[in-house]
């Protein structure tokens, strides 16, 4: 009882910091920092990714009363920008970038102007923004918990290879049930949904149906037939969950 409390202790750490490690690598992560202007220290954020059907609303903190500045938009085929003036109240510019078709991905920056200074923020070049449909949150729940379980149990069948009353065969046949659905049930409504398609177009296959979480669902049935048809199995499985970690870096970062 206390070792299988260690092994699946072990498994969700190993799990979450995985996670993490995908979120803060992953190219979609917010470009943010701070500059000092007059002494003071104005704060940044440029989302990436914007879901829904509303306007994309941009803030930047700062102690500077009179600080002033705008909003810089266009997309990427376009060479003039598009202008939108930042309001300001309790320390606090901000602005929106109005809604774009989903898919739409645009440039952006912001000027602000100080004691007739400018600053670019960012300083070295504009940020990326990709605007998707509104995703319904069952559906982004499913997904999330769907590709989170799928790893933590093919994490914890890996390390089933310390436990002396192991259960690979039993704990392999289940992770394959949560990289199933997320493979071919909640990653297609969600690309569905970010993309449009509820209600509007009927989309592609090669769209809706993301290339890595198919991976991961093959790649761990193919662990299964090798888990049920071998011997050695228990080094197999050890390996196949390393290896899933790893394209879970590489394809979902």
């Amino acid at each position: 009882m206390k070792q299988n409390l260690i092994l699946w202790t072990a498994a969700f750490i190993i799990t979450f910091l995985s996670g993490f490690l995908d979120s803060i690598s992953s190219p979609n992560y917010p470009v943010s920092g701070t500059i000092g202007v007059g002494g003071e220290k104005v704060s940044y954020k440029f989302d990436k990714i914007h879901h829904g059907n509303q306007p994309y609303k941009f803030i930047i903190r700062t102690d500077i009363d009179t600080l002033e500045g705008k909003i810089e938009y266009k997309a990427k085929e376009e060479t003039n920008w598009k202008t939108v003036t930042l309001k300001s109240a309790d320390n606090i510019l901000y602005g929106q970038i109005p809604a774009q078709e989903a898919g739409a991905e645009l440039e952006y920056r912001a000027v602000i102007f100080h004691i007739n200074k400018n600053y670019f923020l960012p300083s070295q070049k504009p940020v990326s923004i990709k605007f998707f449909g509104k995703i319904s949150p069952f559906i982004n729940a499913l997904y999330f918990f769907t590709l989170f379980l799928g790893i933590l149990l093919s994490t914890r069948s890996g390390l089933d290879f310390f436990n002396e009353n192991e259960k690979i065969k039993k704990l392999s046949l289940l992770t394959a049930v949560p990289f199933f659905v997320n493979a071919f049930v909640a990653s297609p409504l969600r690309k569905t949904y970010e993309l449009g398609g509820i209600g509007n177009k009927v989309l592609p296959l090669s769209e809706i149906f993301p290339l890595g979480n198919i991976i991961l669902f093959f790649f761990w049935i193919v662990t299964v037939i090798v888990i049920f048809n071998i011997k050695g199995y228990k080094k197999a499985v050890i390996i196949s969950a390393v290896i899933i970690l790893i394209l879970f870096q590489i394809l979902f970062s």
